[in-house]
């Protein structure tokens, strides 16, 4: 009896013979496997609708991935968030303080800090490593009588009140913008004696005010408060006097329960912190 081999069988032996007939003829004509240089000899099969590119290179969009700095806030003295900061000192007469901000702004530093003493005011600014943002930055000085209406003035222009300090020359305020922005704020200023000062700064967070600053002087502790025009969130604060061996610590013990110092100043009482958290 003669036994029939199964189609599949017969179509597989047919494909290898050819296969190897090909090969045989590639290989007499020099015609070898290799791929032209600039020519892709793969195969590919797009075996999806719309699926995404798994392509090595394409982006990972898997949980933990860093989003990206986040948002400048009045906290943060308007400054991007960032791992690592420049940083830029400068010296001058109360004539020349205006200028030195100004130009601080324009090469992208927010005015932070600023103290006055025999050798003028000392300002430092601060800026995101390598950012190109650049900022306006505005002076004024005046008595305390003045100063509220002075800072709301600023924040009616969209400056942020980042640094103040008093002096026989009064009350001397630094406000800082992004070039060009329109956002507006809302500016409060408050004097207590130590006794309330906390109570001052909380009033101030729980009606959306963030204390951007403060001094003391004869007249007690003085603070200001800035809030985005229109918004009403609030934010909560923390104060804390210590002594000078006791500062770093009281700081840092602020940081760890999520509050940004904002605020610092030294007198017979020692020396007074003031914390913030959005």
């Amino acid at each position: 009896m003669k036994l029939e081999k199964p189609v599949s069988c017969v179509v597989a032996l047919r494909v290898a013979l050819l296969t190897a007939i090909i090969a045989t003829l590639l290989s007499a004509t020099g015609c070898g496997s290799d791929t032209p240089a600039g020519v892709d000899g793969s195969i590919a099969f797009d075996a999806s609708s719309g699926a995404a590119d798994a392509r090595p290179g394409a982006a990972d969009a898997s949980p933990g991935d860093a989003a990206g700095p986040a948002e400048p806030d009045l906290v943060h003295k308007l400054l991007t968030h960032a791992t690592s900061y420049q940083v830029q000192m400068a010296q001058t007469s109360g004539a020349g303080l205006d200028g030195a901000a100004r130009s601080m702004a324009q090469s992208g530093y927010v005015v932070t800090a600023m103290v006055t003493n025999t050798a003028g005011y000392t300002i430092i600014g601060v800026k995101p490593q390598g950012s190109t943002t650049v900022y306006e930055a505005q002076m004024a000085q005046t008595s305390g009588s003045g100063l509220e209406s002075a800072a709301r003035g600023m924040a009616q222009s969209g400056y942020v009140v980042t640094a103040m300090v008093t002096n026989t020359a009064g009350y001397t305020i630094i406000g800082v913008k992004p070039q060009g922005s329109t956002t507006t704020y809302g500016a409060q200023m408050a004097q207590t004696s130590g006794s309330g000062l906390e109570s001052a700064a909380q009033g101030m967070g729980q009606s959306g005010y963030a204390v951007t600053t403060m001094v003391t002087n004869t007249a007690g502790y003085t603070i200001i408060g800035v809030t985005p025009a229109g918004t009403t969130t609030s934010n909560t604060v923390q104060m804390t006097q210590t002594s000078g061996s006791g500062l770093e610590s009281a700081a840092a013990s602020m940081g760890q329960a999520g509050y940004v110092v904002t605020g610092l100043t030294t007198n017979s009482a020692g020396y007074t912190v003031l914390g913030v958290s959005l």
